[in-house]
C-alpha cells in the first residue's frame, strides 16, 4: 500500500472513530452530539451535526478557535482563586441530562427542542433520515457577526489578561470578571481595523 493509500485509510479511520458516538436517530440524540462535539472541540462531528450557511461555518470554527484559551484561561483562574472552581465547573454534563429531560415537539422533518436550561428552543430539521442542529434557522447573518466580533474580542483579552491570571495579580476572582467584562465591551466598540474589513474572521 503506497503512502498515499494509507493516509486515506488512516484518516477513514479516524474519522469512524470520532463519529462512533454520534447519534442523529432523535432530536435528542442529534443535539447530544452536537453539544459533546462543542465541548470536546470536535470540528468534524460538530460540522455533521448542523445545517449552516458559510457564514455560520465561520461561527462554528470560531469556536474551536477560541476553545483552547477559554480551557487555559478558566484552569489558571481556578489555580490563582480557588473559590472561583465552583463558578467554573463544567456544564456540558448538567447540558446533557438537560437534554435527557427536555420537551421535544417534531412536525414531520422539523422538531423544537427545550431544555430547562435553554434560552431559547432549539430548532432541527431532518435531511435524509438523519436530524440536524438547524443553525440557519436559528441564528441571522446579523447575529453571527455580533458574536463572532464578540468572541473574537473575548479570546484576545483572555490572552492578554492570562499571564498576570496565572501570577495570581488580581485581588479575586471578581476582579478578573470585572477586568475582563469591561476590556471586552472595550475592544468592541472600537471600530474595525483595515486588516479586518479585507480579511476573514478568525
Amino acid at each position: 500500500m503506497n503512502y498515499r493509500a494509507m493516509t486515506v485509510v488512516a484518516v477513514g479511520l479516524m474519522a469512524s472513530l470520532v463519529m462512533a458516538d454520534a447519534d442523529y436517530a432523535t432530536p435528542k440524540g442529534a443535539f447530544r452530539t452536537y453539544t459533546k462535539a462543542l465541548a470536546d472541540g470536535d470540528a468534524a462531528t460538530l460540522k455533521n451535526s448542523v445545517i449552516a450557511s458559510a457564514k455560520h461555518d465561520q461561527l462554528l470554527d470560531s469556536q474551536i478557535a477560541y476553545a483552547p484559551i477559554e480551557k487555559k484561561f478558566k484552569a489558571a483562574c481556578i489555580k490563582s482563586y480557588p473559590a472561583s472552581a465552583k463558578e467554573l465547573a463544567d456544564g456540558t454534563p448538567e447540558m446533557l441530562k438537560a437534554i435527557d429531560d427536555a420537551d421535544v415537539k417534531i412536525d414531520g422533518e422539523t422538531a423544537t427542542l427545550n431544555t430547562r436550561l435553554s434560552t431559547e428552543p432549539v430548532q432541527l430539521k431532518k435531511v435524509d433520515g438523519r436530524w440536524k442542529v438547524d443553525l440557519a434557522s436559528m441564528y441571522g447573518t446579523d447575529a453571527v457577526d455580533e458574536v463572532l466580533l464578540f468572541r473574537k474580542a473575548l479570546g484576545e483579552v483572555m490572552t492578554d489578561m492570562l499571564p498576570d491570571v496565572e501570577a495570581s495579580k488580581y485581588k479575586d476572582f471578581n476582579e478578573v470578571k470585572n477586568t475582563l467584562e469591561m476590556r471586552v465591551k472595550m475592544r468592541t466598540a472600537l471600530p474595525p481595523s483595515d486588516d479586518a474589513t479585507t480579511k476573514p474572521a478568525d
